[in-house]
């Protein structure tokens, strides 16, 4: 109760205490709940170290969270030496015990590698014993395994099951990726109405890759009426908690306007701290922003250098960029021979404006030998690349 305020104001100092002394006791929930707030900081100083050994008391004494709990810290390192295979073993425990959370996590750890070795057809075994188990994310886990062919093979039907149990027990992951099933018609037909539904009701919950998601289908229009308003709503949340891509679309539509009233220099901070993330196109849109004068001044080599991290972040469109940019002398030293090599670097990524620019560099001879059947090779190309439907 005072660590949560039920009934009572909230003290962590207080609850740290009362676990404490329970623990001191020899209460095994109270070693539990004592090590956790060692671990979190939590009404008393942060400590990894006691953390782990409370963990170690409780879980050797049958406590199932505690080995949860150990096992992490045996995977990360935290408070103890790093062992791999103490982890394994105290969430083989837990399982043993009967506690869903350790199998869920051990398919985790053996699929993504966190901290044992990576055996994703093993992950998936323990994602399936977990979801048998009834655990709600663990049936989103094996789903989006069973969707993917990711350590087993792919069965989009047996994923939609899946993902469908997860969802109606109530997983977050489950609602989100059973909105991605609908969108894309993975084991079921696509029904972007239904995908907008779950990917909603996964938003409200709290989702923060859900909530981005929504604020796509609404700026698109996508299952739901297009509301452009509703998008940035959306998107400013995900952004809040941390969200990359909804940090560039936040401050795109900040600094164009975009179903919010325009203001540039809020929509930069957005796009930078997408940037900082290592989000392409973020880079690229700081580019634009200082190509254009959107904060009141045009800033050449300002661009050129965000254009560049886009470009270096494997961004095409940033590459074709980049080569004007060296072509023109603009931000930058003039240099052909370089503008050709960004030119030819996009255009291999299929980037249709990169080959056009490309070719009118054969056609001038300018960085490279002229050669017009070569410049009409480029043409023809990016003509053909244009006629491909988008994927």
């Amino acid at each position: 109760m005072l660590a949560q305020g039920r009934g009572v104001e909230k003290d962590p100092r207080a609850a740290a205490d009362a676990f404490r002394r329970a623990a001191e006791a020899g209460l095994i929930n109270g070693l539990f709940l004592y090590g956790k707030c060692l671990d979190e900081g939590f009404g008393v100083a942060e400590d990894p170290s006691a953390a782990a050994s409370k963990f170690r008391e409780a879980a050797e004494a049958g406590h199932t969270g505690a080995m949860l709990s150990l096992s992490g810290a045996c995977r990360r390192g935290r408070g103890m030496p790093r062992d791999s295979e103490a982890a394994a073993r105290w969430l083989r425990r837990g399982w043993e015990a009967g506690d869903r959370d350790c199998a869920h996590q051990m398919a985790i750890a053996l699929l993504f590698g966190d901290g044992v070795l990576k055996e994703e057809a093993e992950g998936v075994a323990w994602a399936r014993r977990a979801a048998e188990a009834g655990h709600p994310d663990a049936m989103a886990l094996l789903g989006a395994c069973l969707r993917d062919g990711y350590g087993a093979g792919s069965d989009p039907a047996a994923a939609f099951r899946w993902l469908s149990r997860a969802a109606e027990a109530g997983s977050l992951p489950g609602m989100r990726e059973l909105a991605s099933a609908y969108s894309k018609g993975i084991g079921v037909g696509a029904d972007a109405a239904r995908a907008a539904e779950w990917m909603g009701k996964a938003a409200e919950g709290g989702d923060v890759r859900a909530m981005t998601y929504l604020g796509d289908l609404l700026r698109l229009g996508s299952g739901v009426d297009k509301d452009e308003p509703e998008a940035v709503r959306w998107y400013r949340k995900a952004a809040k908690a941390g969200d990359a891509d909804a940090m560039y679309w936040l401050g795109t539509a900040l600094v164009f306007g975009l179903g919010t009233p325009k203001s540039a220099p809020e929509g930069l901070l957005w796009l930078t701290r997408a940037a900082e993330a290592r989000h392409d196109k973020a880079c690229m849109t700081i580019g634009i922003y200082h190509e254009e004068g959107h904060g009141g001044t045009v800033d050449f080599e300002e661009a050129f250098s965000w254009f560049l991290k886009a470009a270096e972040l494997g961004l095409k469109e940033a590459m074709n960029n980049v080569g004007s940019h060296y072509f023109d002398g603009r931000g930058v030293e003039r240099d052909r021979e370089e503008a050709v090599r960004w030119f030819q670097k996009a255009a291999d990524l299929g980037e249709t404006m990169a080959m056009e620019n490309l070719a009118d560099c054969y056609d001038e001879g300018a960085g490279v030998p002229r050669d017009p059947g070569r410049a009409r090779e480029l043409r023809m190309g990016a003509s053909q690349v244009a006629r491909e439907p988008s994927r």
